[in-house]
């Protein structure tokens, strides 16, 4: 499956950014019609650039330019320089689905050309 890449801000309860980490994380749909949660590939490291008490992320969809803000479950004081280990309970990014969506067919709305093969064809001996 294709990789998506997120951009994760660690913020302070101000807003102010702490510290950025990309995020690649892979699709691992559920059951047919059910959502699609996008779990992160590698573990997230942080790089600390101002000390401050961590308390919230964004995460920021690039290839799609959509973007979410999540509170920490638990607030963290960070000093500059510090590597951060962020741990995911929950995915980077949940695309949310519906059960039991019917989907009709899905039919061509023009006539369709099929080219008959040119060349010489070949009898197969048996």
């Amino acid at each position: 499956m294709a990789r998506e890449k997120f951009v994760v801000r660690l913020l302070d309860r101000g807003a102010q950014m702490l510290a950025w980490a990309e995020v690649y994380a892979e699709p691992r749909p559920q059951d047919r019609g059910a959502s699609c949660p996008y779990w992160p590939v590698t573990p997230t490291n942080f790089v600390i650039e101002q000390d401050g008490l961590a308390s919230e992320l964004t995460v920021h969809w690039c290839d799609l330019d959509v973007a979410r803000r999540t509170p920490l479950m638990e607030a963290a004081q960070v000093q500059a320089g510090q590597v951060f280990s962020f741990a995911w309970l929950e995915p980077v990014w949940l695309v949310s689905g519906q059960h039991g969506v019917p989907l009709q067919a899905v039919t061509i709305r023009g006539p369709v050309n099929v080219a008959v093969p040119v060349g010489s064809l070949m009898g197969v001996a048996g």
